[in-house]
């Protein structure tokens, strides 16, 4: 029962006392039915066509008191599902999912095209409990509101600590069987070694396969040990993009190198995560960047020895900038934010951030990262929350399904340390160890580089560069992968391929997002002093 109770205190150590918190009542009487525009995620969409049929959803909507009608888009298509959806208003929702992801210029630009609600004057009295959060201190406040001081979205708010679930994955049995110690595949020079055995050793396995699509994901953990994001980055407070820089030329002749000598999978351009999983557990690929315990769910169903390396370095003094790590200062703001649009009746916008605010209270807490009480778990014997069989047992699907399926990974709430929650990390004492080894900030990590979320760009600017950028990435990634399979020359085209990139107005994209952050710096200097 001590755990419970610590974990109910946890938001109310983080909301600042100045704040009363208005009392709701949930579930809320007659309560609407509202429509939501959710994308699918891989977990759900093995066990439902619909999230109504998910028993999850359907206690959520008791537990609010609001019904739900959700509308999907085709698995894998969400992109383009949305630009349909969004181009036709009779067509919105009253709700949509990681708006963010998909509106060209983000929320802002959404505010201004008469897309969605300005959420700011209905959060202090019905979303008692997310303003608390979001107002903490100055610093979170500036987080989640924009330059004109507005919240537009519901979003995920990390309360605690939590270590990337991305790693490069090998098979410990391959290492033991040849006298290398994982923990010390620490550059990319080392992780050689252990490609090169698979090509002697294991004929017909690909050494690795690199998961270039997951631009989101994967990339960064690809790109960190040439100290780059996969983004805007800021440097001695100048901004530069990853894809121009020479740690970029040089993190693709090492990726062509891998390629020539055949430690690269051929079809490293096209595979998905999910295909990659299975050949891992197949005995196909021996190497790959996935989240830690969907790889190790997956070789242990398979039979599979697996481990997982450190993040791999140019060199072992090498200081990185861009680790997307769990210690030190992160934002709180991790994406899947809700917004309302104009469908949307006005009058209910109170009723919809009351709704809203359930995942930020204290009970909505549990039920976010663990699922609803009765359905995804039960009190054990000391008072202590334990997933049931449907989870951790389940006929049908592991916990690496399952884990998205019992409880509300992708939708906006007060987020907990997988460590605690995940019930694909917490079945196993060597997954938890895992997840978490290799963790945090360090000598030889930090995040000096990384924008912060804060950085702001107004409706103008965000439309500008997003149609620069449009092109711009695209046009990265076609030359990306000529690079490393050899159909263009990194020494002979390099100078062309930047050169083309300021043809695509990538200058101006970076002059538009100094400014931005020239405006946070302010934003920052106004509250901190």
């Amino acid at each position: 029962m001590k755990k419970l109770l610590a974990l109910l205190l946890c938001l109310c150590i983080l909301a600042p006392t100045c704040i009363a918190l208005a009392e709701i009542t949930y579930p809320l009487e007659n309560g609407p039915t509202f429509t939501v525009w959710y994308d699918l995620d891989a977990g759900n969409s093995q066990m439902y066509t619909n999230l109504s049929e998910s028993p999850v959803w359907q206690r959520y909507q008791e537990l609010t008191g609001v019904k739900l009608e959700f509308l999907h888009p085709t698995y894998g298509a969400a992109k383009e599902g949305f630009s349909l959806m969004i181009a036709n208003q009779d067509e919105w929702p009253d709700i949509i999912i990681d708006f963010a992801t998909y509106y060209n210029g983000g929320t802002v630009t959404a505010l201004e095209d008469e897309v969605i609600w300005d959420l700011t004057p209905y959060l202090e009295e019905y979303a008692p409990d997310y303003y608390a959060l979001i107002n903490r201190d100055p610093r979170t406040h500036i987080e989640f509101y924009n330059e004109d001081d507005q919240c537009l979205a519901f979003d995920m708010f990390a309360i605690e600590l939590n270590p990337s679930a991305y790693s490069y994955e090998v098979r410990a049995d391959w290492c033991e069987e040849w006298g290398i110690d994982v923990a010390s595949l620490t550059t990319f020079d080392a992780i050689e070694a252990y490609f090169q055995k698979i090509k002697e050793e294991k004929p017909g396995v690909v050494p690795y396969m690199p998961i270039m699509s997951d631009k989101k994901n994967l990339l960064p953990v690809m790109l960190m040990g040439y100290d780059l994001t996969n983004d805007f980055m800021v440097i001695d407070g100048e901004i530069v993009y990853y894809a121009n820089q020479d740690n970029y030329r040089e993190f693709l002749r090492r990726y062509h190198s891998w390629y020539e000598k055949g430690y690269i999978g051929v079809d490293f351009t096209s595979l998905k995560n999910a295909t990659v999983r299975k050949q891992f557990a197949a005995g196909e690929v021996g190497c790959f960047t996935v989240a830690i315990g969907n790889g190790y769910a997956d070789a242990q169903a398979a039979g599979i020895a697996m481990d997982k390396t450190p993040y791999w370095r140019v060199s072992e003094d090498m200081v990185v900038h861009t680790y997307s790590g769990d210690e030190g200062l992160i934002s709180p703001n991790e994406g899947y934010g809700a917004v309302a649009t104009r469908h949307m009746d006005e009058s209910l916008l109170p009723v919809f951030c009351q709704f809203m605010n359930y995942f930020y209270t204290d009970s909505g807490l549990i039920t976010a990262n663990y699922g609803p009480e009765g359905v995804s778990w039960d009190y054990d014997e000391n008072g202590n929350i334990k997933h049931n069989d449907w989870v951790m047992h389940n006929p049908d699907n592991t916990t690496s399904v399952m884990h998205n399926v019992c409880r509300f990974n992708y939708w906006p709430h007060a987020k907990l340390s997988g460590l605690k929650c995940n019930p694909n990390i917490i079945k196993d004492p060597i997954i938890t160890e895992l997840r978490g080894r290799y963790r945090g900030v360090n000598e030889y990590f930090n995040t000096d580089y990384i924008l912060p979320f804060a950085v702001s760009l107004t409706a103008d600017e965000a439309s500008d560069r997003d149609s620069i950028m449009t092109d711009v990435e695209a046009f990265v990634m076609e030359w990306t992968y000529k690079f490393i399979d050899g159909t263009a020359d990194l020494d002979a085209d390099w100078d062309s391929y930047v050169k083309e990139l300021e043809h695509y107005k990538l200058g101006k994209a970076i002059s538009i997002t100094q400014d931005a952050y020239n405006r946070y710096l302010e934003r920052l200097a106004a509250v901190t002093e």
